[in-house]
């Protein structure tokens, strides 16, 4: 096996190994209104969906810098393709609210961007500046909320804040909460669960804003709560090398992979316009470059991912998807099974009393379906809401003693939570590992979860 993301956005590291898990298989008695797999193989199961491909936008200087073009950002090497003028000069930040809705910033204001045609309305919040200039902005997943990064030159340090895109104002924290050192370093990215994360600079010494180069970098967590600042690590290449220049804007994929753009201005100092390189950045703070060697774009900026469109943009993956228990017992056939995901950036909603579900337990190695529950079932029953936000499925077979009891309930914070488990149920397990590593998918809708490396415990 190779690198397999990790529930929490980081990445997990396993060594290849051969999985002795057997297909499970479930005795013909099993309640007769309850689906379970037998002996399933790829070519028996409906396919799982797939994730609609992520598209990136980014803004690159025009006309001499008096203008600025909306781009979209091949992910393999940071070429771009044109969609159209904005309008406006300057253009450093973009964050997408929905499919539709894009805003970007100058340094001093904030405006209103058609992301199909690349038209910019400053209109839309008259009289609106910015009392500091913004450099970067990142849309919180949870709520919408809109924050941006700004440089301090008196501190000097970097400063966060909201922008209200009510009044199009920005509103910075206080100046106790000042981050990072003198620098123009200025990504800033939210992951899925919230996670803040910034891409500050550090400056040679005598820094003077925009005339020095940046001499390293550092990736920060952000407080968004009060807009402190926590140093993660010195942004580094593989060769645990500093890497010369600033990160002047950074995106999050739905996997929580950070992509960013580092500019670096080579002696004199006097590039214009600056040359950028598209690059991932890891949490460890770890530079993957993505554009080939040699190769530069000039003023890359304002990354920012475009998500789905409502109700008819295909499948979207959890934002998060945890697996925090998986007991299977041969001898006495029990299962008992707990996850907890939030659903993805562009998601329709979910219809647990309507809409199919599938959980699926897979072999890893070979994509084997192990376990599978299907709802509705045979007879056409699926959850009912017990409480509020609380959905149940329940079936005893008191001839076999067999009962399967699946539970979702919604959390105000906009978690689900699941649970699972099974007793009497006859398993062929053969002769498996006793932590075996597994595959774990969950969908209801057009909306799903897929997490490799799930520990298993099993018994004999």
């Amino acid at each position: 096996m190779n690198v397999r993301r990790a529930t929490n956005g980081a990445s997990t590291r396993t060594d290849a190994r051969s999985h002795s898990l057997a297909l499970l298989t479930v005795g013909a008695l099993l309640l007769p209104t309850l689906f379970l797999s037998l002996g399933a193989t790829d070519a028996d199961a409906a396919p799982m969906p797939m994730a609609q491909a992520e598209v990136l936008y980014g803004v690159v200087p025009a006309a001499g810098g008096t203008n600025s073009m909306l781009v979209i950002v091949d992910l393999s090497d940071g070429s771009t393709s044109n969609v159209g003028l904005i309008g406006a000069g300057g253009v450093t930040g973009l964050a997408f609210a929905d499919h539709d809705t894009l805003y970007g910033i100058t340094i001093d204001r904030l405006l209103v961007i058609d992301p199909d045609t690349g038209a910019g309305d400053l209109s839309a919040f008259p009289g609106s500046v910015f009392g500091s200039p913004v450099y970067d902005i990142s849309i919180r997943p949870s709520d919408g909320t809109i924050f941006g990064v700004t440089f301090v030159s008196e501190a000097p340090a970097s400063n966060l804040g909201k922008i209200d895109t009510a009044i199009g104002l920005f509103a910075p924290f206080a100046s106790d909460t000042f981050f990072g050192q003198q620098g123009e370093g200025n990504g800033l990215a939210f992951l899925s669960d919230d996670t803040l994360y910034n891409a500050s600079g550090l400056a040679s010494p005598g820094f003077i804003p925009g005339s020095s180069p940046i001499e390293s970098s550092n990736l920060l967590l952000l407080d968004d709560s009060n807009g402190t600042g926590a140093f993660v690590a010195t942004i580094t290449d593989s060769g645990t090398n500093k890497l010369l220049g600033g990160y002047t804007s950074m995106a999050a994929a739905a996997d929580d992979t950070l992509f960013a753009s580092r500019s670096f201005e080579p002696p004199p100092f006097s590039t214009t316009p600056e040359e950028h390189t598209f690059v991932t950045i890891d949490q460890a703070g770890v530079v993957t470059p993505l554009t080939p060697s040699g190769d530069t774009t000039a003023g890359l900026d304002g990354l920012a991912f475009r998500p789905p469109p409502v109700g008819g943009g295909g499948p979207v993956a959890f934002a998060s998807f945890e697996v925090t228990k998986l007991d299977l017992k041969k001898k006495n056939g029990d299962f008992h099974i707990h996850a907890k995901f939030r659903l993805g950036a562009g998601n329709n909603g979910v219809d647990i009393l309507g809409q199919p579900f599938t959980f699926q337990v897979i072999n890893p190695d070979n994509d084997e379906i192990l376990f599978e529950l299907n709802l509705p079932d045979a007879g056409g029953v699926s959850f009912s809401e017990k409480r509020t936000n609380k959905f149940q499925y329940k079936v005893h077979n008191k001839s076999t003693k067999e009962k399967v009891d699946i539970k979702i309930d919604i959390k105000e914070n906009g978690e689900y939570k699941f649970h699972a488990q099974g007793k009497h149920v006859v398993m062929n397990l053969g002769d498996p590992e006793k932590n075996a590593l597994i595959r774990v998918k969950l969908t209801i809708g057009d909306d799903f979860g897929d997490v490799s490396d799930v520990r298993a415990k099993i018994k004999k």
